[in-house]
């Protein structure tokens, strides 16, 4: 069956994904199934509305969520923090993924903890108000992480510190 996502902002029609489920599938499922076609397909879920969506098992480690609604959504095993707005308007994300890879997401970034304090730090120096900002939302993440006992990688647990 055919089940549209809309955009957060405007209500149009943000793509159509084509999902397998029983028509009187709660409005939850559909729309994550909706999303792991969208992840799959490469589908932009950029500012989509996911008020709501079940995402239990699904991998959004490569998933573009920048201004995505997810309120209310059934998260499953815990796999998003949202680390919310920097002043500029990027949503920062930290995802985790099965093996317990940690991954920054920020607009079109997708970065592990390690890639991202590296990319921040060398275009935002210390000192600058948003790359001090962005180091104090990613360490803020990894606070929220640890307090839900998200097991990363021992590479990432060496980062964090």
């Amino acid at each position: 069956m055919q089940f549209e996502v809309t955009n957060r902002f405007t209500g149009a029609v943000q793509f159509v994904a084509e999902i397998e489920c029983d028509e009187n599938a709660s409005r939850s499922v559909k729309l994550g199934l909706a999303v792991r076609w969208a992840v799959k397909t490469r589908a932009n879920l950029s500012g989509a509305n996911l008020s709501r969506a079940d995402l239990s098992r699904a991998d959004l480690s490569y998933a573009n969520l920048s201004g995505a609604n997810l309120s209310g959504a059934e998260q499953g095993d815990d796999r998003i923090i949202d680390g919310g707005l920097r002043s500029d308007g990027y949503r920062f994300f930290l995802t985790r993924t099965e093996p317990g890879e940690f991954r920054v997401k920020a607009g079109c970034r997708n970065f592990t903890v390690k890639e991202a304090k590296a990319h921040w730090d060398e275009t935002r120096p210390k000192g600058e108000a948003l790359g001090d900002e962005t180091r104090l939302i990613i360490k803020h993440m990894l606070a929220i992480a640890k307090l839900r006992e998200w097991k990363p990688l021992e590479a990432e647990t060496a980062e964090a510190a």
